[in-house]
Formats: C-alpha cells, sequence, structure tokens
C-alpha cells in the first residue's frame, strides 16, 4: 500500500488522544556487549555455512517534541561464519531505508577465532539510492572477516510510523535466541499471527507500556530448494493494531477501513481533472461506441507507450494534471490517472491490491494492511485484471506472482452524492497451462557423408514464457538482437552454425497471451552425429535443447510452487537416410503422468511414428498447476528428470 495512506491512518489513531511528553525511547540504551565471549559451535553446526547465534529486534512508538509518533527500531545480530560459503552471505549488508526517517546508528565488527575485534569505519558505508529496484539501501561490506569468524551489527533506525508489521523467524541456517519486542503505549491492543510454525506470542502490560514480545530458543534451518517460494514457507510473524482504548475504537486496522481511505485517496473527484481526461481521450481518438476489452487495451497500449513510471518524482508526480503535462508519473499517479481514464472512458472497473505471494500469501481471515503492496485495476464485468505500473505487461496479463493469490477488490458504493469503497476479497485465478508454452517444430536432415546435420526450427514463445524478450525488442540494438537470437536458436545445437532467421509477433502493445512470439531459423550442425565404427550415433535427444534436472537427496520439506503452468511441446521429423536402420527407435517412447482424480495434472510423454522411412517423434511436457503439495514431490521431480532423460537418447544408425 502507498506510504501515504499508511502514515495518514496512523496519525489519526494516535494524534489528539493523550498528551504524551518526548522522551528516549527505551529501547535508545540498547548495545551489545563490549567484550564477551565467543559463542561455540557444535559439531553439527560446523556442517552449516554459517550459524546465527542472536537475532533480536525491537519496535518502540515513540513521540517526538510535537507529540507525533514515530518507531524506534533497533535490530542486532550475531552469525558465526564457519566457511567461504557463509562468508559470502553475511560479510556484505545492507540495510533498506524504506519508510525510514532518519538513521540513529550503525555499529558493526568482526571477532576473529582469536578473539581479535575489527570494527567497520562507517565511512566506507555507503547510501544506494535503487539497489537491485527495491529502493534505498544503506550497504557495507563487514571489515576483518575470515573463516571461523563471529560477525556482529547493531542498528537503530527512526522510522514512519506503520499499523502493521512483519518479522521473518526462520532462516536456510540454524538460528538461536530469536527474539522480537513491540513496545507501545497501553492503551493500544495488537492482534498477532504466526505463520509455518507455533511460536508464542506474550502481551504483557510495564509502567503504561505495552509489550509484545515472541522468543525461539533454537529454529531449525529451512533450506532453500528448488521449485519453492522460499520466503512464504519460512517462520514469521504479522502484527496489526486492533483497539485504542483511549478512544474506544475497535477493530481499527481492517480491509473495510483500508477500502474506505484508497479508495478516497485515489479517486479525484474534479471537474478541471475530467476535462482534461476527456481532452486526452478524444485526442487519441478513442471509440466510444468500442467493446470494453478493446477500449481497455486501447487507453492502456497509449498510456504505457507515452508516458513512464517514475518514482523519484517528488509528490507533485501522484497528481494527474501533473502526469498529462510531464508525461511521468509515481506508481500511485499512474493508478490515478488509469483509474480516472476507465471512469471517463466508461469502463466498468475497481482498483485491486495484492502483493507478491512468493514472499507471503495474503491471508484473507489476517487483515494485515501489508498484504495490500501493489495495485490491480479489476474488470469487473469481464473478471480480468490489468497492471498500471508495469509497463511490460498487457492486459489481461499480470505478473505471475499474483496468480493465485487473493486481492482486496475495492467495489464502489453511492449513497445519495457520497460515494465511498467496500472491501472483497477474491482469489486471483490462475491461468490455463496451454497460454504458456515454449514449443518447438524441428525438421532435421541427416548427412551422413559428411557428418553433419540440418536443422529447420520454429520456436513459439507464448505468455509468460515470452516475457524475457517480447516487451523489450524494439529496445535490443539490431546487432545484439541478432546476438540474442542466434543464442536462443543455438540451444538445439550449441556449435549450430545460424542463418534465415526471421522473428514474429513482437508488438509490445499485443499481450503474449493472444499471440505467441515465433523464432525461426536454420541451424548446421557437426556434434549431433558421430561415427562409431560402421554405425553413427544420431544425439536426438539435445535436439530439445538442455533440461532440468531435479536431484534431492534429502527429505523435501516445502510444497512445489511453479511460477505460472506450462508446457512444452515439440514435433520432430526426420527420414532416415537410404540404407539405414534405427534398431532403437522405442527408446523415444515415455509416459509419465501423474493424475490428480481423474484428470492428468502433469507429466512428460514421447511417442514416435515410422512412416516409409520418415520418423516423427512428438513430445509433451506440462504442468496445469500453479501448486503441488510436498507429498508427491518424488511424481513431479520423475516428471521433471523425464525430461533430462528424454535429453540424453541417442539413436543408433546401422546398415540395413
Amino acid at each position: 500500500m502507498n506510504k501515504l495512506f499508511k502514515k495518514v491512518i496512523f496519525f489519526a489513531i494516535f494524534c489528539n488522544v493523550i498528551t504524551l511528553f518526548a522522551q528516549k525511547p527505551q529501547t535508545d540504551s540498547y548495545d551489545w556487549e563490549e567484550k564477551r565471549a565467543r559463542f561455540k559451535v557444535s559439531a553439527e553446526d560446523q556442517k552449516e555455512s554459517c550459524v546465527i547465534f542472536k537475532n533480536h529486534a525491537s519496535e518502540e512508538i515513540a513521540y517526538n517534541e510535537k507529540n507525533e509518533p514515530y518507531i524506534y527500531s533497533v535490530h542486532h545480530l550475531i552469525v558465526a561464519v564457519n566457511n567461504e560459503s557463509g562468508i559470502e552471505q553475511y560479510n556484505k549488508l545492507s540495510i533498506s531505508l524504506a519508510n525510514v526517517m532518519d538513521i540513529i546508528d550503525i555499529k558493526v565488527r568482526s571477532i576473529s577465532k582469536d578473539g581479535k575485534i575489527v570494527l567497520t569505519d562507517k565511512s566506507h558505508m555507503k547510501e544506494i539510492e535503487n539497489l537491485e529496484n527495491k529502493g534505498a539501501f544503506k550497504v557495507f561490506a563487514v571489515e576483518g572477516v575470515e573463516v571461523g569468524s563471529e560477525i556482529e551489527y547493531i542498528y537503530k533506525l527512526k522510522k514512519y510510523p506503520a499499523n502493521s508489521g512483519r518479522r521473518y523467524i526462520q532462516f536456510s541456517n540454524p538460528s538461536y535466541n530469536y527474539s522480537f519486542e513491540l513496545i507501545v503505549p497501553e492503551f493500544l491492543t495488537y492482534d498477532t499471527k504466526v505463520y509455518n510454525g507455533n511460536a508464542q506470542v506474550k502481551d504483557t502490560v510495564i509502567e503504561n507500556k505495552r509489550h509484545i514480545s515472541l522468543k525461539v530458543n533454537k529454529t531449525n534451518a529451512l533450506p532453500k530448494e528448488e521449485y519453492s517460494d522460499y520466503w512464504a514457507n519460512v517462520m514469521r510473524l504479522e502484527y496489526k493494531i486492533a483497539n485504542n482504548k483511549s478512544t474506544g475504537k475497535t477493530k481499527i486496522v481492517t480491509f473495510a477501513e483500508a477500502a474506505k481511505t484508497i479508495y478516497a485517496n485515489t479517486h479525484v473527484t474534479d471537474s478541471k481533472i475530467d476535462k482534461q481526461v476527456d481532452g486526452l481521450l478524444k485526442k487519441i481518438k478513442l471509440d466510444k461506441s468500442a467493446s470494453e476489452e478493446d477500449k481497455i487495451r486501447f487507453i492502456e497500449n497509449h498510456i504505457k507507450g507515452n508516458f513512464i513510471v517514475n518514482q523519484n518524482g517528488g509528490s507533485e508526480s501522484s497528481q494527474i494534471n501533473f502526469i498529462l503535462k510531464n508525461k511521468f508519473g509515481s506508481k500511485f499517479g499512474m493508478t490515478r490517472l488509469f483509474i480516472k481514464l476507465f471512469e471517463r472512458a466508461e469502463v466498468s472497473h475497481r482498483l485491486a491490491l495484492s502483493n507478491d505471494k512468493t514472499s507471503e500469501r495474503f491471508d484473507p481471515k489476517f487483515e494485515s494492511w501489508d498484504y495490500l503492496d501493489e495495485q490491480l485495476i479489476y474488470f469487473d464485468k469481464l473478471d480480468k485484471y490489468m497492471s498500471p505500473v508495469q509497463f511490460e505487461f498487457r492486459y489481461p496479463m499480470i505478473p505471475s506472482y499474483f496468480l493465485g493469490n487473493y486481492a482486496m477488490v475495492i467495489k464502489p458504493v453511492t449513497v445519495g452524492d457520497y460515494t465511498t469503497g467496500l472491501s472483497e476479497i477474491k482469489l486471483i485465478p490462475s491461468v490455463d497451462y496451454k497460454l504458456n508454452h515454449d514449443n518447438l517444430n524441428i525438421n532435421l536432415s541427416v548427412d551422413l557423408e559428411n557428418d553433419n546435420s540440418t536443422i529447420s526450427i520454429e520456436r513459439s514463445l507464448k505468455g509468460y514464457k515470452a516475457m524475457f524478450i517480447q516487451p523489450y525488442y524494439d529496445l535490443i540494438p539490431e546487432v545484439k538482437r541478432k546476438e540474442l537470437f542466434d543464442e536462443i536458436l543455438k540451444s538445439q545445437a550449441k556449435d549450430g552454425h545460424v542463418s534465415n532467421v526471421t522473428v514474429k509477433n513482437v508488438d509490445k502493445n499485443i499481450s503474449p497471451f493472444v499471440q505467441p512470439m515465433l523464432i525461426s531459423g536454420t541451424l548446421k550442425s557437426d556434434e549431433l552425429i558421430e561415427k562409431a565404427g560402421g554405425k553413427y550415433l544420431l544425439k536426438i535427444g539435445e535436439i530439445i535443447g538442455p533440461q532440468n534436472e531435479l536431484y534431492q537427496d534429502k527429505k523435501r520439506n516445502t510444497e512445489i510452487s511453479l511460477d505460472y503452468p506450462n508446457e512444452y511441446v515439440r514435433k520432430i521429423k526426420f527420414e532416415i537416410p537410404q540404407g539405414y536402420k534405427i534398431p532403437n527407435l522405442k527408446d523415444l517412447n515415455k509416459n509419465i503422468v501423474f493424475k490428480d482424480g481423474t484428470e492428468n495434472s502433469m507429466g512428460f510423454t514421447s511417442s514416435y511414428k515410422l512412416e516409409g522411412r520418415i520418423v516423427t517423434i512428438d513430445v509433451e511436457e506440462y504442468y496445469k498447476k500453479l501448486n503441488y503439495p510436498v507429498e508427491i514431490f518424488e511424481q513431479f521431480r520423475k516428471v521433471i528428470n523425464a525430461a533430462a532423460d528424454f535429453n540424453k537418447i541417442t539413436l543408433v544408425l546401422e546398415k540395413e
């Protein structure tokens, strides 16, 4: 959710309630031990790359001289690094500056095996404005770290107030002595919920302060696994304000309250703005008699083709008149603009808010505003969504991390002259697996005299499979395009000499759900054919390209999560050279399928037809669901590995 919304509500909750004189936060005096013994690493923990021996965090609501609330945040970590991998994981630290008003203090040190203490010079710490598109961070390298060292840091931040929060308790390495404390005025109560674990939250009052705390002596490591939404599976704590006893307000932080506040902030009522937006629609020649879908596409293509999102434009970049004049706006501003455009174009729509499910799954039963993190526009008559802020996507395609997650949809309700928003929780549906494919149509010509082969390829990338390139095609220089598509086609033969490349359906204004991107070309390869005495070996499996292999000797911990349902269909045709036969064509037959009830849920199948001397191979691999339970991991692994096994198939050509 936009920071503005949280701030407005937070101040409404706290200000003008009770006069609370400015004073130092209780946690301001928190510090590390100047001289302490090192922690002992057990023989079992020595097997890990690192071990967390202390992880403490606290947040305290404090007040400044103007009786305005802020959050005083403290974080203290001690971790022992057992090998180079552990050093790599922890010797470079970054602190997010999101919602940070001021950095109060940062202290960092390393303690070697022989007890030598090296303090990191604060002047070596750098601030990066936008680190990996995640916003501003303070970053630094910990000095004096070697294998066996302990890394310790404390930082204290003054942050903007928030009405909800989240803490991760579990990590990819074992963790000891985890603690979190939330210190607030006694008149506030909080709702809390622990996910993926059973840690107990305590709520006590000490000297007019409410202390909400959680302690976990030991948390087992949750190793990162392939095909897993890691952060959605770790143990975490969610918390939010429930009641304000001093005012009698109850159920303060709810989706209903969020819907009203967000609706008021995003739906602009201004006749001057209406006039400007009507002028734009007239200028771009919107056909008012067009279908709703055609209007959506027309408006979206114009805005995303002529405006940009810029989060560094200041508060004015959230204003529609500023955006129309300057051709850029913040994410909040662009959302406002799209809402107004659809309103004036008479397209039925609703604002929706959700979050990235790979980090946390939206919980409809715990009404935290932290789930209202990203904006979508929901078209209620069409039951489809659009992203107003991610310009690489076109209706009805939205980022895949929303699929299968919940969203809060804001339904407008009018009583007399007053219109407000009501919250409605909806599940964002997944998509049909056939909308996301990476298909191959291959004609292979085998030349035994010259020990080479010619491969004619058409590769079809549809839906999310095309998103790594289709939206950006126009931005790629011509020379780089050739290199890129040559490499894509060489997936079928690493040594291949590429020619006759053509690329179709790269218009960024057309969703790859609607039409797939097609890449065609010819390869000449010397590696697919290999002479072995009086026989030839045809590495037919390699022609489908490299395949993932999934081998796991440890117990699977988390459910299987895919970015999106998808399929791979490959058709390969070739003629057996005169005078030769292939005795092991049956090696091409594979049928590994998992049923969910009566329906095939995932599978890998391959078969062949021999008509005269023409061999046609059909291969299909598919995953129809977003998630599969951990109990069927072995079946999933078999399907994944079946493709890798096919990749290793070699056909033998011997004389008739």
